[in-house]
């Protein structure tokens, strides 16, 4: 055992080093921008298949540890038992020899009156034996088996054809022609028993240690709420796995973004993902049946993580975790309900691509200012980029619910121009909503049935090649489906104004 633990200690430390330098290559590919898609899913994937390595080989040391482990306390409580065992049988044995010589002593003494009443006695109950009988009462009344009718007996032709008159019936025939091998089975069933006690002590020790096995794995399955079945109907994704347990490493989180537009993500029964909400709480967005509805229409659900001692958990449960993630792992893996009309994590949505770590960008020098907020130089991913920042949250000045439509505001306009790509449009990189300050990242932008309301000059640009860009969609209206992204404003620059928009 301390040999096979020093072996998976070994791969462990191997494994180690592997992922570290797999974690590290796939972060130097992944923030090169000259390398394509394909190494970068290829660097991922071959971290993926060494964090998978190194979990399961995890899983082997500790079990290799708690089994060396198991087998020095056995060794020891074997010994200790052993001799245990053997002082009894020695007083046992001691005490047995001391009564045997006095009981010897006084019923050899002849001499005495009782010994001879003891004889009398013994041979009158011995006379009122029956050997044939004496039990047939007692048979009858407790045996459950049936009785042999016909029993089958010794053919005592054998003999007479033999011709021996040294042979009997039913009788071993204990001589010396036979000792040997009398002996000889003896000795082969007597080594068969030990042989045969040896295995049974041997599988009693390996049951009690599989036992111990299975109650680590089924206790470790529990915590992580893992379940072996799973219906049809509750089939459950998977989401994929991530390098750490930051909430911002997990596909399923999209940031900062309104209730509405984090609704329009999800789409069947069982959908779900993670936001931060106006207030700065965690929320998991679910879509689930209406509970007491026959036609099992959809709504959106919202539930508020709560942060407590270092821990999460939803109101009202008694499920708590030290990370959001596996407070999340929890419950998709174990079905576990979140309300008691059965609703319960079932898929989860992946963030759009062009959500940003707001981490991976670099704030330079400020190009200028708007309504929103400013607009600076800043670096992503090794290149210039120019970031609109939303103004931070001002309380003071502005009610919550200002500020909460501010916010929502800044966000559809990044919605808005994630749709866009035109050779004179900045185009849209993507936004940092991960946190705040929320950033859209801009360098050119698309555009398709979208008019800009306020097409001055002031919001145009001109790159080196002379070609025009526009940079400002706040006031932006898409005309196809007549939908609006902003309430209209009090004040309207009339004069830059598209045709279209006054038949609108």
């Amino acid at each position: 055992a301390h040999n096979d633990l020093f072996e998976a200690q070994s791969k462990y430390s191997e494994q180690a080093h592997a992922m570290t330098t797999a974690t590290l290559k796939f972060r130097s590919i992944i923030t090169n921008p000259k390398h394509s898609d394909e190494p970068k899913q290829q660097a991922k994937q071959k971290c993926h298949d060494v964090k998978k390595e190194l979990h399961r080989i995890h899983n082997e040391y500790i079990l290799k540890l708690k089994e060396a482990n198991f087998a020095d306390e056995q060794y020891v409580k074997s010994l200790k038992n052993f001799l245990v065992y053997h002082e009894d049988a020695q007083r046992i044995l001691n005490n047995s020899w001391k009564k045997t010589l006095v009981t010897l002593a006084d019923y050899t003494d002849s001499t005495r009156a009782d010994y001879k009443a003891i004889i009398s006695e013994s041979h009158r109950i011995a006379d009122t034996v029956e050997p044939k009988s004496c039990y047939f009462d007692f048979c009858i009344k407790n045996s459950s088996a049936k009785r042999v009718i016909k029993p089958e007996n010794f053919n005592d032709t054998l003999i007479k054809t033999a011709g021996v008159d040294d042979l009997h019936e039913n009788r071993i025939a204990a001589d010396i022609l036979t000792v040997e091998d009398l002996n000889n089975s003896s000795y082969a069933i007597h080594k068969d028993i030990f042989v045969h006690e040896q295995k049974i002590g041997n599988l009693q020790t390996k049951s009690g240690w599989q036992r111990e096995v299975r109650f680590l794995l089924e206790e470790a399955l529990r915590e992580s709420g893992f379940v072996d079945a799973q219906t049809p109907d509750d089939c459950v994704t998977f989401p994929p796995i991530g390098l750490t347990n930051k909430l911002e490493d997990q596909p399923y989180f999209h940031g900062i973004i309104p209730r509405a537009d984090a609704i329009n993500e999800l789409k069947n029964k069982g959908d779900f993902l993670v936001r931060n909400n106006e207030q700065s709480q965690c929320v998991l967005s679910i879509l689930w049946t209406r509970s007491n509805d026959p036609t099992d229409s959809l709504e959106d659900r919202h539930f508020v993580i709560n942060f407590n001692d270092n821990r999460y958990s939803f109101s009202n449960a008694n499920v708590s975790k030290p990370s959001v993630k596996e407070l999340i792992d929890y419950y998709l893996h174990s079905k576990e309900q979140l309300k008691t009309d059965g609703t319960k994590l079932l898929r989860p949505v992946e963030r759009p691509g062009f959500i940003i770590d707001n981490d991976e960008i670099s704030r330079r020098d400020t190009l200028g200012t708007g309504n929103f907020g400013e607009v600076m130089k800043a670096e992503y991913r090794n290149r210039n980029v120019a970031v609109k920042i939303l103004h931070a949250p001002s309380v003071q000045f502005k009610s919550r619910k200002q500020i909460q439509e501010e916010r929502s505001k800044f966000i559809r306009e990044a919605l808005m121009l994630s749709k866009y790509d035109h050779k004179n449009i900045v185009k849209f990189i993507g936004i940092a909503a991960m946190k705040d300050p929320i950033m859209i990242v801009m360098e050119l932008v698309e555009i398709e049935v979208c008019v800009c309301s306020d097409l001055a000059a002031r919001n145009c640009l001109v790159d080196k090649g002379e070609n025009v860009k526009v940079a400002d969609f706040g006031l932006s209206r898409c005309l196809e489906n007549n939908e609006e992204y902003f309430p209209p404003l009090k004040e309207m620059p009339v004069r830059w104004w598209a045709p279209e928009l006054f038949s609108h």
